[in-house]
């Protein structure tokens, strides 16, 4: 996939080889960086609480429960955007 970067408008393939995983605080991110100025992109962020409603959600599509399968993933996306904001600066 083709990106081109906020930061200095470098355009740029996403490879596998270059996302990478940290663990910070118990919480796992995921994020890659611009080639050219390092500006990181965080991709996930996930801690024990997402895990949780990961599995919730799961059961909540089985069930065939729509209305509550997304609730949990706005839930879970609010949540992930909080762990972002948490650990960006430390990336």
């Amino acid at each position: 996939m083709l990106v081109i970067c906020d930061q200095c408008n470098h355009s740029f393939t996403i490879e596998k080889e270059n996302i990478r995983n940290i663990l910070i605080n118990d919480i796992e991110v995921t994020y890659l960086e611009c080639k050219e100025c390092n500006h990181k992109y965080v991709i996930s962020c996930i801690d024990e609480y997402i895990m949780k409603e990961q599995r919730r959600y799961q059961k909540l599509i089985r069930d065939n429960n729509k209305g509550d399968s997304l609730k949990c993933l706005m839930n879970m996306k609010v949540h992930s955007n909080r762990l972002k904001n948490k650990i960006i600066n430390n990336i």
